[in-house]
């Protein structure tokens, strides 16, 4: 399997668990999941549970085969726009969503076994909140007719995810936790992911040329930027003739373009903004959109972040990839406790 077609199912897959779908999968290393899925896990059966109508059982909990389909489905909705599978990935995508379904099954026995509860108020939260993200009741049953859910499945899915968050949190919180230490360590030994490249702020006034103008309308845009450019020349705010002549949205930022790197802005302003010194103010610089002027801001050379910028990003990476660990070494350890029979071929 390519590496790319094994980073493809594994961004599925955390969409499925985020949606609760398949919660509870865990990352593991393309080539380790293949050799596993590989051999039928404890309890494993042939043909028997396929003619009753389900892939597997967990504690002798059926996942029917109807449940392993619609899960099926939502992975193929969710890569429409990539290449078909071949049948060795297609192997693979099925071994690997029966896997996420049985480690569901597994957290959701595990939560009602402890004890972890969830009300209704907690569900209508979060469907009140998507209706929000959403914009209204319509889109919400476009959304689940699409992802082939009624809205009491879809209920149903937020409360066991729920649950299953809960479960996880409860077990396994505090351990997810990382120091500073860890977090300096991190940023040492990995100083090229933190390498920022030189970057110019800058603001400019634009007068629009289209791509289709007649020579007479260049000439009129020429002469307006022209006179902008002696206005400038005489003291004026920059900021303020932008807001007053510019055709770009910028204008009611008085031109500022914010931070930028090599290969953000198309070639002649670019090469205008990073060959300027602070303060100064361009000659007319001609690109595809029309007629400039820059003001270069601010200046900021190459190096490395400093460390309490990234600091927060960082440690939510740890965290989320000690989460990750965590959670993938708590399904082993419910899986090496379980009945688990599989029948899928």
């Amino acid at each position: 399997m390519s590496r790319k077609f094994a980073t493809s199912v594994a961004m599925v897959l955390a969409v499925f668990l985020l949606s609760g779908v398949a919660c509870g999968a865990s990352a593991k290393d393309p080539a380790t999941a293949k050799e596993k899925s590989a051999d039928k896990p404890k309890g494993a059966s042939g043909d028997k549970g396929a003619a009753q109508g389900k892939v597997a059982a967990v504690n002798g909990v059926a996942i029917s085969q109807a449940e392993f389909n619609k899960a099926l489905s939502r992975f193929q909705l969710q890569r429409n726009s990539q290449e078909p599978p071949s049948a060795e990935e297609m192997k693979e995508i099925k071994s690997r969503i029966l896997q996420s379904l049985i480690d569901r099954e597994l957290l959701l026995q595990e939560s009602k076994r402890v004890g972890v509860k969830v009300d209704d108020a907690e569900v209508e939260a979060q469907v009140d909140s998507l209706k929000k993200r959403l914009g209204d009741d319509a889109k919400l049953g476009q959304m689940l007719e699409k992802w082939q859910f009624t809205e009491a499945q879809y209920r149903e899915t937020i409360k066991n995810e729920l649950l299953m968050r809960k479960l996880l949190e409860q077990q396994l919180g505090a351990k997810s936790d990382v120091t500073e230490g860890e977090v300096k360590a991190f940023y040492n030994e990995h100083p090229d992911v933190f390498r920022a490249p030189e970057q110019v702020r800058a603001s400019h006034i634009l007068v629009k040329v289209e791509a289709n103008a007649k020579e007479e309308d260049k000439t009129k845009a020429m002469e307006k930027i022209k006179a902008v450019q002696q206005r400038v020349k005489k003291g004026e705010d920059f900021a303020a003739l932008a807001k007053e002549v510019s055709d770009c949205p910028s204008k009611e930022q008085g031109g500022d373009l914010n931070f930028f790197s090599k290969g953000m802005m198309v070639a002649p302003f670019e090469n205008a903004a990073f060959s300027m010194d602070v303060g100064a103010v361009s000659d007319i610089v001609e690109t595809q959109f029309g007629y400039h002027l820059i003001k270069v801001t601010e200046k900021k050379p190459a190096g490395i972040r400093p460390f309490e910028q990234v600091k927060a990003p960082v440690e939510q990476h740890l965290k989320a990839q000690k989460a990750g660990q965590l959670r993938a070494q708590y399904i082993e350890e419910l899986k090496a406790k379980a009945k688990i029979e599989t029948f899928l071929n």
